[in-house]
């Protein structure tokens, strides 16, 4: 399955945006609801200043529902780090069996889609 995030940032006088997409292979229902960090993610930045990219590495999820909170810190480049939380909202999945039985942990996907608020905070 592919997914592809959208994202805008502001940062005080620093802004910048981003498109990610990535690419789960044997994605179901089960795994996304119980798939645990740690993993990293590569943001490359569209504009603003400093680095043209940032790493973030996810230590924690919380899955609740179809929604997903997850945390970590920026470990390399613009923003490096700061302490992040991505809150992936699905609105829409596509496969066998869904929506009716993902929130059961069963069946398989072919696409998501949703909202994703990424929110980056300068912890000094």
């Amino acid at each position: 399955m592919a997914s592809t995030y959208a994202y805008s940032c502001v940062i005080g006088p620093t802004s910048g945006a981003s498109a990610v997409t990535e690419t789960v292979p044997n994605l179901s229902c089960l795994n996304i609801l119980t798939s645990s960090p740690p993993q990293d993610e590569v943001i490359t930045w569209t504009g603003g200043a400093g680095a043209p990219t940032s790493t973030i590495r996810y230590t924690n999820i919380m899955v609740v529902a179809q929604t997903s909170t997850q945390t970590g810190t920026v470990i390399a480049g613009r923003f490096d780090g700061d302490l992040v939380e991505k809150v992936v909202t699905t609105t829409a999945l596509s496969g066998s069996g869904t929506p009716l039985l993902c929130p059961l942990g069963l069946g398989t996907i072919a696409s998501a889609s949703g909202v994703v608020v990424l929110t980056i905070v300068d912890p000094s």
